[in-house]
């Protein structure tokens, strides 16, 4: 098979002289064409998703801005990545990139190892911010987490991750709150379950609120105590990650480990 990469960069004019049609929307399915050769359409980049244009032959593509990268196949097929799939950096042991995978094969392949960012939100009393994970989520649907909770993007350094997060989940700017200084580095850690294995690196910022929730991710959030935290330990309330990062901050003695 021939795998190609459409770089997104086409130039209008240049599909008009194919008299082709390019897509804007994301999710194009698989289409087969007998051009005699087999192309497979991956984005560069996690925030771009595969484009391509209807019926057009291998040269046609190749115009449009693929690169051809392996062996010859025998039908056109196109790779397209939903608005929901992103592509993420893949590490090894050490945490060096050695390369990169879609998000869904890393969620099912404790193998591919990929990075994440926590935050955790302190008020001005102690207690800590957690997000109740909605219920249409794949991995601890309904279960409260970490105030902050997400996937570096492809190339993404932890600090940039942790100010995108905030601003998507919680409506945080960091620039609002002092800028990356205002970050404070608690920890990093492997967290390796059935499902994942994923390197974190945890932050904690201060703030008292207010919050504009991610609707689509989270379905609720609220301050909770120390206390209140040690009493829920256990109980199935929390995601065994948060569990874990509650030992790490010298909450509670001791983690429970992972649980699916």
């Amino acid at each position: 098979m021939v795998t190609a990469r459409l770089t997104l960069q086409p130039i209008l004019k240049t599909a008009e002289r194919f008299g082709l049609l390019i897509p804007i929307s994301v999710g194009l399915q698989n289409r087969s064409h007998s051009t005699g050769r087999a192309l497979k359409c991956s984005p560069l980049r996690p925030d771009r998703a595969a484009r391509a244009a209807s019926g057009c032959t291998t040269e046609q593509f190749l115009c449009l801005g693929g690169e051809l990268v392996s062996a010859p196949g025998n039908a056109l097929e196109l790779e397209t990545v939903t608005e929901t799939e992103e592509y993420l950096d893949i590490l090894d042991e050490s945490g060096a990139v050695i390369g990169r995978e879609l998000r869904s094969r890393c969620h099912e392949n404790p193998e591919l190892r990929h990075r994440a960012v926590h935050v955790f939100v302190r008020n001005s009393r102690g207690e800590i911010f957690l997000q109740k994970r909605a219920i249409t989520k794949l991995i601890q649907p309904g279960k409260w987490d970490t105030s902050v909770g997400g996937h570096l993007q492809v190339g993404e350094s932890y600090e940039a991750a942790a100010a995108r997060e905030l601003l998507e989940e919680l409506g945080l700017r960091l620039q609002d709150l002092g800028g990356f200084s205002a970050l404070s580095k608690r920890h990093e850690y492997v967290w390796r379950s059935s499902v994942e294995t994923e390197h974190i690196c945890t932050y904690e910022i201060n703030w008292d609120g207010p919050f504009q929730l991610q609707e689509a991710e989270i379905e609720e959030g609220r301050f909770w105590s120390e206390t209140k935290l040690l009493r829920s330990l256990g109980r199935g309330l929390l995601t065994p990650n948060l569990e874990e990062e509650l030992r790490l901050l010298g909450i509670c003695n001791s983690g429970l480990g992972p649980r699916d």
